[in-house]
């Protein structure tokens, strides 16, 4: 373990300071009780930085830890998206009817209170059509189209959401 410099400085200025009270033959005792006080006061400095220096080498191991699992997590996660090989950026026809499904069947707050919800930001809010359609290329974008699947068969869960919009009127009709 190394000593911090400032450490070491202040403690030969404490002995240097205890040893001038000691040489001082009437203030022998008072001297002794300084010089005891003195020590115990580096002793505890001594301990406090050795506590110090444990901390941080707990910290590091943590740290390590962490970025295991997190490269383990980021592998593994790869590895099921790979193993289920669900792309949802190719399929134009798909997010059209997903579009017109949302238009059906919610109304503006909710696509605002989706887009909250999912922490996309900056909807183009000119009128419905654009802010439906901003918040399917934005999901997009961030790869978040899975968690604005899950949203909507969450608080819909009345409508396939992966259906047409006329496979679900039929449906309701029956």
């Amino acid at each position: 373990m190394t000593l911090e410099p400032a450490f070491i400085y202040v403690t030969i200025a404490l002995l240097a300071f205890a040893t001038y009270f000691i040489s001082r033959p009437s203030m022998k005792d008072t001297n002794t009780a300084m010089l005891r006080q003195l020590v115990s006061q580096s002793k505890k400095i001594q301990e406090q930085d050795d506590r110090i220096h444990a901390l941080e080498l707990e910290r590091d191991a943590c740290n390590y830890q962490l970025s295991f699992v997190q490269s383990q997590l980021a592998f593994f996660s790869s590895r099921v998206a790979q193993q289920i090989d669900i792309d949802f950026t190719v399929d134009f026809n798909w997010q059209a009817e997903l579009r017109r499904l949302i238009k059906r069947y919610l109304d503006e707050t909710a696509v605002e209170t989706i887009a909250f919800d999912l922490e996309i930001n900056d909807l183009d809010d000119r009128n419905f059509e654009t802010i439906t359609r901003d918040l399917l290329k934005k999901a997009n974008a961030q790869n978040k189209i899975p968690a604005l699947m899950s949203w909507l068969e969450r608080e819909r869960p009345d409508i396939v959401w992966t259906d047409t919009v006329e496979e679900n009127e039929n449906r309701q009709k029956e």
